[in-house]
């Protein structure tokens, strides 16, 4: 009932992330999840979908596996369900590695929404002739295209995958490193710095933060509760402030 309130409740922007999220919960049950990676390493795991002022427009708290089979695509199932709501609509729409995949892209770029991510390089389908990374110097990159996708590999620290169904690849821009105590511009692809947006949900959850209720009980609702609260709050401000 709460996600559907957001999601009437305000217009989305061009910019959209689709991302995890985490409620802290250490009592016991069964949906709880374990992610030593993130800043709350155990409690529910939260699906989000959030616009570029932070506001959520669609949250999903994840119950565990559908049907008794292990599920090998839950990003892509987790990603379809949240853009339903913008086929034909041309948004952009932002996601990480765990999501991202060529079958998803080519579905989302069917249903008229645009989409970029970083992406494994292991995934199946993505090109394999790319020069080694060994022989790149920072700030090159390589990509491929096919079908309206667009694979490229660009080379920062490390290299790094990423995936995209609108973007021009010959859209150049430069990007600041510092390197031995002096500034350095290196030359960074559009959609490379485009997929910043990815933090977007991380965005939500910085400004849920200044309302938390931050008490706690071994009920896992009342966790759920409290969180709902603490999104019910901030996306009201986000309302307000936009007005």
């Amino acid at each position: 009932m709460f996600s559907k309130t957001y999601l009437k409740s305000y217009r989305p922007t061009k910019m959209q992330a689709i991302d995890e999220s985490m409620i802290r919960f250490k009592g016991r049950s069964s949906i709880k999840q374990s992610m030593p990676l993130k800043p709350i390493k155990r409690g529910y795991k939260v699906w989000i979908r959030a616009n570029s002022n932070g506001y959520i427009s669609q949250f999903k708290i994840y119950t565990g596996n559908v049907g008794q089979t292990t599920e090998k695509c839950l990003g892509s199932r987790v990603v379809k369900t949240l853009t339903t709501n913008l086929f034909g609509k041309f948004h952009e729409m932002y996601f990480d590695n765990y999501f991202t995949s060529l079958p998803l892209m080519h579905y989302l770029r069917m249903n008229c929404v645009y989409a970029c991510g970083t992406v494994r390089k292991h995934r199946v389908g993505l090109p394999s002739d790319f020069e080694n990374e060994e022989t790149m110097s920072r700030g090159e990159f390589q990509f491929r295209c096919r079908e309206g996708l667009v694979s490229m590999f660009w080379k920062d620290r490390k290299g790094i995958n990423f995936l995209s169904n609108y973007q021009n690849v010959t859209d150049v821009m430069s990007v600041g490193r510092n390197k031995d105590g002096s500034r350095e511009e290196i030359s960074c692809p559009k959609l490379v710095k485009d997929n910043e947006n990815m933090g977007l949900v991380d965005k939500a959850d910085m400004l849920k933060a200044l309302y938390e209720v931050k008490r706690k009980s071994r009920k896992l609702w009342h966790r759920i509760f409290w969180y709902i609260l603490d999104v019910t709050c901030k996306c009201f401000y986000n309302l307000q402030r936009n007005k």
